[in-house]
């Protein structure tokens, strides 16, 4: 893949061709990443390339692999976003991450600080919280835990931040530890490979609120081709996270 600077459409279409394997080679597949500049202490966003651990042609891929395939946000000495990544367990879905997220984000806005959601690309969710301001990993990751911990504490049936999958059951996972120069999360416009290619996209709250409502929280995981049409009709709903500054309540 060419190291150059480029839009999100522009990672989404290369990253739908390693999908096709029109940049694999069996045995030594380059995947997609793309260093989204809301992750790089803004930086403009550039693409690069990543090696799979497995080696297999692109169009060999089936589900289980699919964590192979997603962008990895790049760690600078400091964060300039926190991170909150909702993972429902088995029976809960996506919607049960859903109701969390509204949850988490009206207590983000408790403490004066807004935040954006975007699917995870797999079965969650991911909560950012654009800072751009001078902080530590030390701070942030403390931070994100008090918040989990005091979501769990109200909602202890229906949410959990232990990482024991045992009690994970039913229950939405939120994973604070993200926040950790040593930890890496999907970025924004990257693809997952499976029986059906997503994309983890940006959902705008409303998009949240009305597909719960409906019932059908399923309209929010995005393929390949719906997000570059959202990008051409809407622009990039993730482009606040790059510039808006918040500093953390003390």
């Amino acid at each position: 893949m060419p190291k150059r600077r480029g839009h999100a459409s522009e990672a989404i279409g290369h990253c739908a061709g390693v999908r096709t394997g029109e940049s694999a080679r069996a045995g030594d597949r380059a995947t997609c990443s793309r260093s989204y500049s809301g992750t790089l202490r803004n930086r403009a966003p550039s693409f690069s390339a990543v090696r799979s651990r497995r080696g297999q042609d692109a169009e060999g891929v089936g589900p289980k692999a699919s964590r192979l395939l997603v962008v990895a946000r790049h760690k600078t000495p400091a964060p300039n976003v926190l991170v909150f990544d909702l993972d429902p367990g088995p029976p809960a879905d996506l919607a049960d991450a859903c109701r969390v997220a509204r949850l988490l984000r009206g207590l983000l806005r408790q403490t004066g600080l807004d935040c954006w959601a975007k699917t995870s690309g797999g079965k969650g969710l991911h909560v950012m919280v654009p800072l751009n301001t001078e902080v530590s990993y030390a701070r942030t990751k403390r931070f994100a835990r008090a918040v989990a911990d005091t979501l769990a504490r109200d909602d202890p049936g229906r949410i959990t931040t232990r990482m024991a999958r045992a009690g994970r059951v039913g229950k939405v996972f939120i994973d604070w530890s993200q926040n950790d120069r040593h930890k890496t999360t999907a970025g924004v416009y990257s693809l997952r490979i499976g029986r059906e290619p997503r994309v983890s996209a940006p959902v705008a709250w409303d998009e949240i609120d009305t597909a719960l409502a409906a019932g059908d929280t399923e309209r929010l995981r995005l393929g390949p081709g719906a997000v570059l049409h959202r990008l051409a009709e809407r622009g990039d709903g993730f482009a606040p996270v790059l510039t808006r500054r918040q500093t953390l309540p003390d």
